[in-house]
């Protein structure tokens, strides 16, 4: 804390400029010049100003700087044949002193950890100074040289498949770094990952006649060449039959031998190609299957054909693919074997034979995709995604279990993830394309923004219990740059469901023909997989006369973030780190928290929270100095890393020296509180878990239930709110201060399709009033089951009134209840039907908006809150919350309803009143007036806390103004102080409200019976306001801490639910009562709830009292009567036994002295103390008591009593001794805590 006093008056005006500039951020620089990048020149001086270090506020200040080092790489391609997988790396200055890393099991528990990338914990290979090296057994083990070249600009390097290829895993994860600080991809992303089985080569389709001639082959790449070139073999699948061509010298046994399904477990292994099984053998035209042992002739017939001699020969031959029987056309495998030709060589990998593009008619079936592997894989909503582009036109097939829903395609078609829709599902994505179910968008941004630009041909199927989708979109007006990928989603299902990228299509490509030779000619039609973001990321810091402030600046920033700092600028101290060649570090922060660092043990003790405020370009970091051992400003050295590899300064350079500093001006009688750091517990925020447990590890102040109608009413007019209360543990929450969300269903579909969640009697009223058919649907789809009523009918609609009418009755003023979320509609009340023609459409707005209104009526009390943003949502005030909330499509589409309208609700209105009924759902600012909320998609929460995903998490909590989310939430992981701890913490420090006492002014002086003006600056450093009218009060406490209840004085023109995200100016008066004595007492301040009349919210300052209020600064009450003493207060049981209390309190004040206190039971004085403690004896045990205290005044003053009920402690005896027992059942005596009620 810091109280500032003038020395000397300063002028009227110069106290009205000062206060505003507390108001208005200006700077008052002395210093004699100011470089055009910001950083100190050689004799600045420090600079006056208002700085809060916000990232917009460095500009107008000196500070010290560093940054990386600029990326001198460029882009990292990948390519490969049957036989090798080829790197490239392009660059500036190209060093020898570098590395590739290989994961070549796609395993993150084989291998070495490599920290630089995200997914780095499993590498198996490495290539350095030109040799191939095996992870091993704890160490790296040669494999011997690969062939390598490189020049200044580039690297290109040949590695043989047969050394690096795992039989667990298709996929290979690729990385490269140069001289330590060099990132390929970007330090903290993801390794480039490969499919390095699997990359269709699909070539073009070329009429082949079998007459024993090689001229019509002529365009066709051959699968496989003689080191010689003189004799090659070519091949292709087309029409379901396998196309061969063999052309050189010819032998007496020409033997063709087939692997039709890719496994060298079956068929015959030769030594020439271990991992290849041959099933089949065709020779001089004879088809010869490997059984038992022994080849096999099928007696099968084939077009075959051979001609020439010498190195002239020519084989040419075609055979069914139903007659080798394979598996699949992409299994097949082929080798070519003479007695003194083989194709390819020993020990290379056998040939694999590719398909030609199919021929597709949209049309349901799903034979002629069968030649095609799939591009990406899901779950069961969708399992399998083929798609490939042929002459302009994009084809793409679906398997899965459901896409009645709405199914979304999005297409990356021009290369670049940074452009288009980012959907947040893929650490890369850039949709420049959405194709919803057959209507065709354009990209407007990277927000959820698209142009509809036409419609793309689309089919939806049954076929062997799944359902199919195929649809064709012409594609030659769209902006394509090289290869096309993509991704499917339906609601938060996604295909590919890795979470990392699109996938690219079948393409259309020749077989690569590269040499390692230092000419990159070879590599200039291949597509990069990865280009490196060339950005720099910078370090700023200074202090102040408080504080040390800190902002990084750059891109793709998280929560990986760790400083150290050297605070007694002395490198002979602290941790010594390997990183900087100057590093004396006394302190770090890492997951948000400050440790000291501790000679003895060589250990890092945690200290406490700082202050961390980020996103995706910048992260503030402060720090009081106070906390680091610094008593003033003054010269101290900083080094960061984010990402566990990102350094700055750079390694190998000194740390940053920070001895720049401003000076905040503070204002002459102005208190300005310490900022505390810490998660607090507030009411109306965070988490919200399910109401029917308990077993949660996390701090919230919310629980969540939902009531279905079946229980709530199973007879009519007979509620069942008791059990229902009990069921959700009521008392349990209450009783430890928690607040109840709750949400009324009538439809909550499950597994059982018999089940119903309204009441037998309103089905029953239902069917007499609408017929069976009426009544409602029963519905069984994939994953939902249950009953959906006829939502039009006017008996329910009548009911539901009745309903609501009595849920008001109980829960309008009950002050245990914190909020509603208007439900009843559709499944789990989330104003949906899915899909809606099993489970029936959903009711027309002139419907929906009366079950809306039966809740506006009757809950006036509660803040209330819709799923999706209709006009009678923004007419009433009404908030929304996502159930959703993480999944980025959802996300992105439910922020953009609220934005710019439901784009939905035609669905339910008229056709003339569509364009109308958007417009009047547009409520951006509905966060305002009540709460945002929501839970996690797919009832799992901790992916969108982990490293990937938590910035994301964090932009959509700023984006939504989200006060609270659950009963999917986070709440149950168990508390530890790893990453994953720190980001709920962040997440949850964000959400809601976060009130902040900045400033405060007053006199220093003042009579009693006065009312003082009190300036205030407050700052909500939350996402959203207060919601409930709670008044700030403040009020004084003697110098021993008792409360004057009558100072206690509400400032009734501050309305907290105004206090939007920002700083706030208040005026506050304070009445000083008369009778008290007269010294120096504080000044408190606090947000009372109205219905304890107590504090009630947690400030984000300094100075907490017991009572829940915050002690301020101090003010002199100047009195000249004589008094009576202040009351005592916190009067507390230290100490109880079966026939005794042990008591204390806080003493009184007076201006004389305190001569003791009387102890009272009822109107006997049980003895008098001079000590603020007292013990009662032979009192019964197991009995409550109340006592009172009141203290006297050498003159013979009385204060107020104070009052408490204690009770002393059962007898707990052993067991078996003859007497009454209560022990527990282990023998031991039960503990007993007495409740306490103090007055």
């Amino acid at each position: 804390m810091n109280k500032v006093k003038f020395i000397s008056k300063v002028s009227a005006m110069l106290a009205i400029f000062l206060l505003i500039l507390q108001i208005y951020p200006c700077v008052m620089i002395y210093a004699d010049e100011v470089s055009e990048t910001g950083t100190p020149q050689e004799e600045s001086i420090t600079q006056s100003v208002y700085f809060k270090g916000y990232p917009e506020e460095w500009d107008s200040i000196t500070y010290n700087n560093a940054s990386t080092i600029g990326n001198k790489l460029e882009y990292l391609k990948v390519t490969q044949n049957d036989n090798y997988l080829y790197l490239y790396i392009s660059g500036t200055d190209i060093t020898s002193n570098y590395a590739f890393y290989l994961d070549s099991d796609d395993d993150p528990l084989t291998g070495t950890n490599i920290s630089n990338w995200r997914n780095s914990t499993g590498i198996d290979f490495k290539i350095f100074n030109g040799m191939l090296y095996k992870f091993s057994d704890g160490s790296w083990i040669s494999e011997g040289m690969v062939v390598l070249d490189q020049t200044n600009n580039f690297i290109e390097v040949a590695i043989p498949k047969h050394k690096i290829i795992s039989m667990q895993s298709n996929r290979i994860n690729v990385s490269f770094v140069m001289d330590n600080n060099f990132y390929l991809p970007n330090h903290g992303l993801d390794m480039v990952n490969v499919d390095i089985e699997k990359e269709q080569k699909i070539i073009s389709d070329f009429p082949i006649i079998i007459d024993g001639t090689a001229n019509d082959w002529s365009n066709i790449v051959p699968i496989a060449k003689s080191d010689n070139d003189q004799s090659y073999m070519s091949a292709f699948i087309n029409n379901d039959n396998l196309n061969v061509l063999y052309k050189g010298e010819l032998s007496v046994n020409n033997e063709f031998l087939i692997d039709t399904d890719n496994s060298p477990e079956s068929g015959l292994v030769s030594a020439k190609w271990p991992l290849f099984g041959a099933d089949v053998l065709i020779r001089d035209g004879s088809i010869y299957r490997w059984h038992a042992g022994d080849w096999i002739d099928t007696l099968s017939q084939l077009s075959y054909i051979q001609s020439g001699s010498g190195s002239n020969g020519v084989i040419e031959f075609s055979v069914s693919i139903g007659e080798l029987m394979s598996s699949s056309h992409s299994a097949i495998r082929l080798v070519y074997s003479s007695d003194s030709i083989s194709l390819p060589g020993e020990s290379k990998f056998p040939a694999r034979v590719y398909s030609v593009l199919p021929h597709i008619n949209v049309d349901g079936s799903y034979s002629d995709w069968s030649i095609l592997e799939p591009i990406a894989y899901g779950n069961s909503v969708v399992q399998s995604v083929y798609a490939f582009s042929k002459n302009q036109i994009l084809f793409i097939h679906g398997v899965g279990s459901d896409f009645s829903q709405e199914t979304n395609i999005y297409i990356n078609s021009d290369n670049n993830s940074n452009t288009g829709y980012q959907n947040g599902y893929y650490n890369a994505s850039g949709a420049d394309y959405l194709i919803q179910d057959s209507r065709v968008y354009r990209s407007t941004g990277s927000d959820w923004g698209w142009e509809r630009i036409g419609n793309a041909s689309r089919i939806v199927s049954n076929f062997d219990n799944n359902q199919l989708f195929e649809l064709s979109v012409d594609i030659s007006g769209w902006d394509v740059n090289g290869d096309i990928k993509l991704s499917i989603g339906v609601e938060e299902n996604y295909a590919p469901v890795d979470g990392i990228d699109f996938k690219y299509i079948n393409y259309q490509s020749e077989i690569p023909n590269i040499s390692i030779d230092g000419e990159d000619l070879d590599w200039q039609n291949i597509r990069p997989l990865v280009e490196v973001d060339q950005y720099s990321t910078e370090l700023f810091a200074v202090q102040d006369q408080n504080r040390l402030y800190t902002l990084i600046k750059g891109q793709d920033l998280d929560t990986r973030n760790l400083y150290y700092i050297d605070s007694d600028n002395n490198p002979e101290t602290g941790y010594q780190s390997s990183l900087w060649i100057d590093a004396g570090a006394d302190y770090k922060v890492e997951y948000n928290n400050l440790y000291q660092y501790v000679e003895e043990g060589s250990t890092w003790i945690k200290k406490s929270p700082i202050m961390i405020e980020l996103d995706k370009k910048y992260i503030m970091m402060q720090i009081y100095l106070e906390d680091i051992n610094r008593t003033i400003p003054g010269e101290l050295k900083i080094g960061y890393v984010g990402k566990e590899s990102s350094h700055i300064p750079s390694i190998g350079l000194n740390m940053l020296n920070v001895d720049t500093s401003i000076h905040n001006i503070e204002l002459e009688d102005t208190f300005y509180p310490k900022e505390s750091f810490q998660l607090l517990e507030n009411p109306f925020i965070g988490w919200s878990p399910w109401a029917n447990r308990t077993d949660y590890e996390q701090p919230f102040t919310l629980v969540y239930a939902n009531f279905n109608w079946r229980d709530i009413e199973p007879s009519k007019g007979e509620y069942n709110w008791s059990e229902l209360e009990t069921r959700n543990n009521f008392d349990y929450w209450t009783n430890l201060g928690k607040k109840i969300n709750l949400r009324i269903v009538l439809d909550k579909p499950s597994d059982d399709p018999q089940h119903m969640d309204i009441p037998d009697w309103l089905y029953d009223e239902l069917v007499a009033a609408e017929g069976a058919s009426g009544a409602g649907i029963w519905y069984n789809t994939p994953g939902r089951a249950g009953f959906s009523p006829n939502y039009s009918s006017e008996v329910l609609i009548e009911e539901h009134k009745r309903l609501i009418q009595a849920f008001a009755n109980r829960y309008n003023n009950d002050p245990r209840v914190s909020y509603i979320q208007i439900g009843s509609l559709g499944h789990w009340g989330e104003f949906h039907n899915y899909p809606e023609e099993a489970a029936g459409k959903f009711p027309n707005v002139n419907v929906s908006d009366q079950y809306v209104q039966h809740y506006v009526t009757y809950i006036t009390n509660k803040k209330l809150a819709m799923r999706k943003p209709f006009p009678i949502a923004a007419q009433n005030g009404i908030g929304l919350f996502n159930d959703a909330f993480g999944d980025s499509q959802s996300s992105e589409k439910w922020l953009n309803w609220a934005n710019t309208g439901w784009d939905g609700i035609t669905d339910y209105v008229a056709e003339e009143e569509a364009a109308n009924a958007i417009l009047q759902s547009r409520m951006p600012d509905y966060w305002k007036t009540s709460f945002s909320a929501g839970e996690f998609a797919k009832g799992e929460s901790i992916p969108y806390f982990e490293n990937e995903k938590v910035m994301d998490t964090m932009t959509l909590i700023k984006k939504s103004h989200t006060s609270w989310l659950g009963p999917a939430s986070p709440a149950s992981y168990n508390r530890s102080d790893d990453g994953v701890q720190a980001n709920i913490d962040l997440i949850q420090k964000k959400m809601g409200y976060r009130l902040l006492l900045r400033s405060i002014n007053h006199v220093s002086e003042v009579e009693v019976g006065e009312t003082i003006q009190l300036s205030s600056v407050w700052e909500n450093k939350g996402v959203a306001p207060f919601y409930y009218d709670w008044p700030v009060a403040v009020a004084v406490a003697d110098p021993n801490g008792n409360l004057i209840e009558s100072s206690i004085t509400i400032s009734n023109g501050i309305d907290v639910r105004e206090w939007l995200p920002g700083e706030i100016e208040e005026s506050m008066e304070l009445l000083v009562p008369t009778g008290i004595p007269k010294g120096n007492y504080s000044i408190l301040t606090a947000i009372l709830d109205p219905n304890e009349n107590k504090p009630g919210v947690e400030l984000a300052i300094e100075g907490k009292r017991l009572d829940g209020w915050y002690e301020l600064d101090q003010i002199f009450v100047n009195n000249d009567a004589d008094t009576i003493p202040t009351k005592p207060s916190l009067l507390r049981e230290t100490n109880s036994t079966t026939s005794t209390i042990e008591l204390s309190w806080n003493p009184s004040f007076d201006d004389g002295s305190i001569t003791g206190y009387e102890i009272y039971q009822g109107d006997e004085l049980l003895g008098t103390t001079s000590e603020p403690m007292y013990r009662i004896n032979n009192l019964l045990p197991d009995t409550s008591y109340t006592f009172m205290i009141r203290s006297i005044d050498s003159t013979g003053n009385y204060s107020e009593g104070i009052y408490g009920t204690f009770s002393t402690s059962k007898s707990n005896l052993l067991k078996n001794s003859g007497f009454e027992t209560y022990t527990g059942s282990n023998g031991a005596a039960d503990e007993w805590t007495p409740n306490v009620t103090s007055g």
